[in-house]
Order: structure tokens, then sequence, then C-alpha cells
């Protein structure tokens, strides 16, 4: 028994449509429908997310505003996103230099530990396996050294820049990312609603 067949082994069942909707929540069309409970109704008509829409209107916004900046704003806002910049990579500096402090001392206590037997002997080694491995990726600072001192020969002005060719990219992908929500809602609602005139030819569905 599944989640889609426990309704037909009930004490009154169900007809057929049902079964056919209630299966219909594992396709596509109706994906987003598959956690809510079965007994849920399925829309003869899907909304669409009007989230790249607000992204969109974001982005836009934002590139209004760089362009309407004049040169000394310009320059300010790119000394202020350098100063962010930095900031941040201090910050995971400072993360990766406890992580390896962390590391190391559980490091020096793998090593110190005596396996058991030799078939513990494995299991020291992918300790330590482990451990070197999360060091190599999470406890090395220098490549955040190398990357402040490129930000800091960065000039003002290609912050700024950076922003803009941002906020023309987002611009872009929201455009297309819209066009095809739109596309897919309009997809699924052609789906369910030629399933259900489907059903409703068939006398099989009563």
């Amino acid at each position: 028994m599944t989640g889609y067949t426990a309704a037909i082994l009930e004490k009154d069942g169900i007809i057929f449509e049902q079964f056919c909707l209630n299966c219909a929540r594992a396709f596509g069309a109706c994906v987003m429908l598959r956690d809510e409970p079965m007994d849920a109704p399925i829309p003869d008509e899907f909304t669409p997310s009007d989230y790249h829409k607000r992204a969109l209107a974001e982005a836009q916004a934002k590139l209004t505003a760089l362009n309407n900046m004049t040169l000394s704003e310009r320059v300010e806002y790119g000394q202020e996103k350098q100063k962010a910049a930095v900031q941040q990579r201090q910050e995971l500096i400072e993360s990766a230099k406890k992580a390896a402090r962390k590391l190391i001392l559980m490091k020096a206590k793998v090593l110190a530990w005596e396996p058991p037997s030799s078939d513990h002997v494995g299991l020291k080694n992918f300790m330590l396996e482990q451990i070197d491995s999360t060091l190599q990726f999470d406890g090395r600072a220098d490549g955040y050294t190398d990357e402040i001192k490129n930000l800091e020969m960065r000039p003002f002005e290609q912050f700024f820049r950076d922003s803009v060719e941002e906020a023309q990219n987002s611009i872009a992908y929201h455009i297309e990312q819209d066009r095809e929500e739109l596309e897919r809602t309009h997809s699924r609602t052609a789906w369910i609603q030629d399933l259900r005139n489907s059903l409703k030819q068939k006398e099989i569905s009563k």
C-alpha cells in the first residue's frame, strides 16, 4: 500500500477520477502539491510566482539609483563597497584561524590515541584524513589575505562599475526567469485542464 493506493483500500474506497487526480500530484504540473494533504484540492488554474517580478523591480530600482549618482557619490559608494568586502574577508580569516585551532587540537588527540587493535588502525587513519581535508579547505586564511590585498589595490570606480554590471545581469536574468515561470504556469494549467476534461468524458470516472 502506498500513499496513493491507501484510499482505494478504505471502507468506501474512491472513484477512478479521484484516484487519477491523486496520482497526478506526482507529476510536474502538480509537483508543488506533493507535500500537501491528499484531500487538498488541485486548482483548475495555477498562479505564477511573482518572485522574479519583484526581484526584477528591485534590480531596476538599484540600477536607476546607481546611474543617478554624482561622481563624488560613486566614489563614496565604491569606498563603502571596498570597506565591506575587506571586512568580510577579515571575518573569514578569523573564522579560518578559529577552525584551524580546533582542528589541530583534535588532530593532536587523534595522533596520541593508540588504536586497541590492528582492525582499528584504519579508523584512526580515516579520522586524520578527515581533519587534514577540513584543514585544507576550512582552516586556511592565506587565500583571504591575498584577496584583501587585491581589493585594497582596486580603484573605487571599479566597485561602482561592478555593481552596475551586477544589476544589469540581474535584470536580464529575472526577465528571462519570469518569462519561463509564465510558460511553466501556462503549461501546468493546460495539463491539469486536459486531464479534467478527459476524466469528464469517461464513464469509468463515475
